[in-house]
């Protein structure tokens, strides 16, 4: 039988866990460890999606131009998105983001991949299903004080559907209650302002 001596398998234990820590602070705190998440995540995806630039940090601020998402059913692309947030409160079970903002958003959704009509159920495009969240997710405390979204195009290969002009406001989630408050939608006929709050069942 072999022995190994005690501080042979703690200096290798030490050795993983320094090693696991660079890894995580290369992947968070440097623009190349987070670019090459950002793409790798997204190659991994279904049909392979990708990003022309990543800009900055996923430990901070990271801002993505030009991401392209195929999903079954369609077409994802953003001409800019931007993360601004402080991962370390998660510790703490607190998501802070100061800014979260999509601009040029287009959703192409394909026609030949949505069931055909019958009497019992109309025809339906695909969107991207919504996650669901139970158990953890729903006791994190949330805060955006800047949410947007600007120019969304939601479309088929024949016709414009739906068309956002820009949409604004913040967001708080707090034991499984989303309050929005100054809200504003601006569509190409009208503007909405408000603000909502809804409760999530836990």
């Amino acid at each position: 039988m072999v022995k190994i001596p005690v501080w042979s398998l703690l200096s290798a234990v030490l050795a993983l866990a320094l090693a696991f820590f660079a890894g995580v602070i290369w992947f968070l705190w440097t623009p190349s460890g987070s670019s090459w998440l950002v793409r790798s995540v997204l190659g991994l995806l279904p049909g392979a999606g990708n990003v022309g630039m990543v800009t900055g940090r996923l430990g901070d601020q990271l801002i993505l131009d030009g991401l392209h998402v195929p999903y079954e059913g369609g077409i994802l692309t953003v001409e800019r998105a931007v993360l601004d947030w402080n991962p370390g409160k998660l510790v703490w079970g607190r998501l802070e983001i100061a800014e979260l903002s999509l601009t040029g958003v287009e959703l192409l959704l394909d026609d030949e991949s949505s069931p055909q009509p019958t009497d019992a159920e109309p025809a339906r495009l695909l969107l991207p299903e919504w996650p669901e969240f139970t158990g953890w997710p729903l006791r994190v405390a949330v805060e955006i004080p800047d949410l947007r979204l600007e120019r969304l195009v939601i479309r088929t290969p024949s016709e414009t559907l739906w068309q956002l002009e820009s949409w604004r406001g913040s967001l708080a989630w707090r034991s499984g209650a989303v309050g929005l408050s100054a809200m504003e939608m601006v569509l190409p006929s009208v503007r909405i302002t408000g603000n909502l709050a809804l409760d999530l069942p836990e």
